[in-house]
């Protein structure tokens, strides 16, 4: 399939890859659009981490600063690579609750994540 600006084809889709197959796994996951608000969630999902929404924008501006956010090619959404481990992650984490940028939540309740549809994912910003 050809894509404008593209020199060559394109022969793999996200939609049927191997690497969507193991999103989360080795360091690398597959987000269909990179934004703050949306991209936290899975991110500490698919890492497996324990995690809290306020969070997000501290971690996600190192990930940012270190520029671990690859663009891809993506048909009808901006399909993103972040390159980050589990191991990484944690020492952030650790990093910015020892400095008390982040804080432990208040309260020992379970911590409620925004909800998105997935027409509201697809739909370009």
């Amino acid at each position: 399939m050809t894509l404008p600006d593209r020199k060559h084809p394109v022969r793999h889709l996200v939609a049927v890859s191997q690497e969507l197959h193991t999103n989360g796994s080795a360091g690398r996951t597959i987000l269909l659009r990179y934004r703050r608000d949306e991209a936290w969630a899975p991110l500490v999902s698919y890492l497996g981490l324990p995690a809290d929404p306020a969070w997000a924008d501290h971690i996600l501006q190192i990930v940012e600063q270190k520029r671990r956010i690859e663009e891809l090619d993506g048909i009808g959404c901006q399909p993103v690579l972040i390159s980050v481990t589990t191991e990484e992650m944690l020492e952030w984490i650790g990093n910015g609750l020892h400095s008390q940028v982040m804080a432990f939540p208040s309260s020992n309740n379970p911590i409620r994540w925004p909800r998105y549809s997935i027409d509201s994912l697809i739909v370009p910003a």
